[in-house]
C-alpha cells in the first residue's frame, strides 16, 4: 500500500502516550513501515531564527517555550516532506485519538490520486481540531460552515478561511505547502496560525466528519498549555454560541449569493 509517509512528533519522555499511539496502529492494521516516531525535546531557550518581536506584534502576547517548541517540531518535518518531490507527509501529534475512520482514510488514500490532483498545489488538509469533543461536533458544524466542498480519499474537506489556532492534532501536508511555509528562516508563528498560512498562499482545508481528535483525558496538551473544549454550549455562553452561528449562517447566505450572480 503506497501512502504518504504519518510523523508522530512526541517527546523523548512520553512513554505512555507513544505506547497509547503504537496500539491505535496496531489495531487499525497499519504496517510500521508507514509511520514513525519524530522524538523531540523541550526547549530551554527559545531558536535564534524566531523572532519574539514580530510573536508580540502578531499575538499580542510572549510566547511560551512549548508552543514553539511545538511549531519548530512540526518546521522540522516540513523539511522532511519538502525534500520528496511532488511529496506528501502526514503529521499527527501524540495526544491524538483515531477514529475507525482515520484508517478507513488511509487505506483509500492513493500517493497516486494525490499527484493527480494536488501535486501543484500548496495545501493543508486538516483530519480535525484538536480541543473539541465528537458530542460539540453539531455545534462547531453550525459555527464553521465549510464551502468549495472536495473528496479526499473517501473524506469530504471544506473551506473557511475565519477558522484558526484550532490545534495541529492531525493534518496532511504537500511538499509545495511546506517549500512555501518554509522560504523564510526565521519564523514567529503559532504552529496552527492557519490565516497566516492562507496569507502565504496556503489552501487550508477542514474534514465535515473528523477523522482524529484531541485526547481530551489529558488536562495538558502537548504545548503544556491547560486543554479547553471548544464548542460547548455552556449556559453563561449561550447567547455569545448562538451570536457566532447567526454571523457564520450570514457570511455562508453572502456567500452563496455572490456565487449564484457570478454565474
Amino acid at each position: 500500500m503506497k501512502i504518504p509517509k504519518i510523523y508522530i512528533i512526541t517527546l523523548l519522555d512520553k512513554k505512555d502516550r507513544q505506547r497509547k499511539v503504537h496500539a491505535q496502529f496496531q489495531h487499525g492494521g497499519l504496517s510500521e513501515e508507514n509511520w514513525e516516531f519524530f522524538y523531540t525535546k523541550k526547549l530551554e531557550t527559545l531558536p535564534t531564527n524566531f523572532s519574539s518581536k514580530l510573536f508580540h506584534k502578531r499575538y499580542i502576547r510572549n510566547a511560551a517555550l512549548g508552543e514553539i517548541g511545538c511549531t519548530l517540531s512540526h518546521r522540522k518535518i516540513w523539511k522532511k516532506v519538502s525534500s520528496i518531490e511532488n511529496g506528501f507527509g502526514i503529521i499527527l501529534e501524540d495526544d491524538v485519538s483515531l477514529e475507525n475512520k482515520f484508517f478507513e482514510f488511509i487505506k483509500d488514500l492513493q500517493v497516486k490520486d494525490l499527484h493527480k490532483r494536488f501535486y501543484n498545489k500548496s495545501c493543508i488538509f486538516l483530519l480535525g481540531h484538536s480541543k473539541t469533543a465528537k458530542e460539540n461536533l453539531w455545534m462547531q458544524r453550525l459555527k464553521q460552515p465549510l464551502i468549495e466542498t472536495t473528496y479526499l480519499s473517501n473524506t469530504k474537506f471544506g473551506i473557511n478561511s475565519d477558522i484558526n489556532l484550532c490545534g495541529t492534532v492531525g493534518y496532511l501536508i504537500t511538499s509545495k505547502a511546506a517549500k512555501m511555509l518554509l522560504k523564510k528562516n526565521i519564523f514567529f508563528n503559532l504552529a496552527d496560525d492557519f490565516k497566516y498560512y492562507h496569507s502565504k498562499g496556503v489552501i487550508v482545508y477542514h474534514p465535515k466528519l473528523p477523522l482524529v481528535y484531541e485526547d481530551l483525558n489529558e488536562n495538558i496538551s502537548s504545548t503544556g498549555n491547560e486543554i479547553k473544549i471548544f464548542h460547548k454550549l455552556y449556559s453563561r455562553r449561550i447567547f455569545f454560541e448562538i451570536g457566532k452561528v447567526i454571523l457564520s449562517s450570514f457570511r455562508l447566505l453572502i456567500y452563496n449569493f455572490k456565487k449564484i450572480f457570478k454565474k
